[in-house]
């Protein structure tokens, strides 16, 4: 962290790609960014990473929304529409 109180984080720190294309916050408090090696969810500090090998239709991800039943829907470069729910995409 800088004096700002700014902080960078990076695939070393667990990102899936330092290209990011798309940032949400859902109502827990988790940070979700979709990048182009997949998608990141960031809780307690620590990186949960989802590629197509998850159930993503593709692993460049570019748009990410959440619905008021907690589900987290995440658009990816022409591998369709994925639904996260619960602790899984499906």
């Amino acid at each position: 962290m800088d004096k700002t109180g700014a902080r960078t984080f990076t695939t070393r720190d667990g990102l899936s790609s330092d290209n990011v294309g798309a940032i949400y916050q859902d109502a827990a408090g988790a940070i979700w960014v979709g990048t182009a090696g997949g998608l990141a969810r960031l809780a307690n500090g620590v990186f949960q990473v989802f590629r197509t090998a998850d159930g993503l239709g593709n692993d460049v991800v570019r748009e990410i929304a959440g619905d008021p039943d907690g589900t987290v829907w995440i658009g990816t470069n022409g591998g369709g529409l994925v639904r996260y729910r619960g602790d899984a995409v499906a």
